[in-house]
């Protein structure tokens, strides 16, 4: 509907403006806290905006990380000049929904991310699907080439949790780990423990 309306850019805007002032009034967050903001692919801040959003959150860019998906098909051009800003406000960038594009490879190749968030649709019954573990293996193996860090989404059960661990991802989200919530809080203890004891099964 905002597509159809010509109100893409009205969404990116708000998106930056509402979460960045979110982000600023969260309590007890540290320094290692990041904010993932969807980006829409083809949308970019006019420049009166960027400068505004600049000067306003200067203090927290350096903890934005961009996500970028394959959703709108998007020119070279377009896509180096959002990475271009990014790189400009200090800022990190991640591959959203990663293995559902059109193109996913091609995706990964342009943007070249610091993160690769894997779709949920890879990741659900991953520790049941053998194709689903191979199409990771094959991504953490080019990431971990190149330095960028595996997202593994939709986590909703302990033997999604476990395989995914096993297998060499760099972060997990989804239900099992916490549901979305106004101000994040700290995992359960049983949650972290489970996590470290798997982990280190790995090692």
């Amino acid at each position: 509907l905002a597509k159809l309306q010509s109100k893409l850019y009205a969404i990116e805007r708000l998106t930056w403006k509402c979460s960045l002032t979110k982000f600023e009034q969260l309590k007890n967050l540290d320094s290692s806290t990041y904010l993932f903001v969807n980006s829409i692919a083809n949308q970019k801040l006019s420049k009166k905006d960027s400068r505004q959003i600049q000067k306003q959150f200067s203090h927290l860019l350096s903890r934005v990380i961009i996500e970028i998906t394959e959703e709108e098909r998007t020119t070279e051009a377009e896509t180096r000049s959002k990475l271009e800003w990014a790189a400009n406000w200090g800022c990190q960038v991640a591959l959203d929904d990663f293995g559902t594009g059109y193109n996913s490879d091609a995706a990964l190749l342009a943007i070249n991310p610091d993160f690769v968030k894997l779709d949920i649709s890879i990741v659900r019954d991953i520790d049941t699907d053998i194709k689903r573990r191979k199409i990771l293996q094959n991504l953490l193996s080019y990431a971990n080439t190149w330095g960028i860090r595996v997202i593994a989404e939709g986590v909703e059960t302990s033997d999604e949790l476990h395989t995914l661990i096993k297998l060499g991802v760099d972060y997990v989200q989804g239900y099992y780990i916490a549901k979305p919530q106004a101000q994040p809080m700290p995992l359960s203890p049983q949650l972290v423990k489970e996590i470290q004891e798997t982990y280190a099964a790995t090692i």
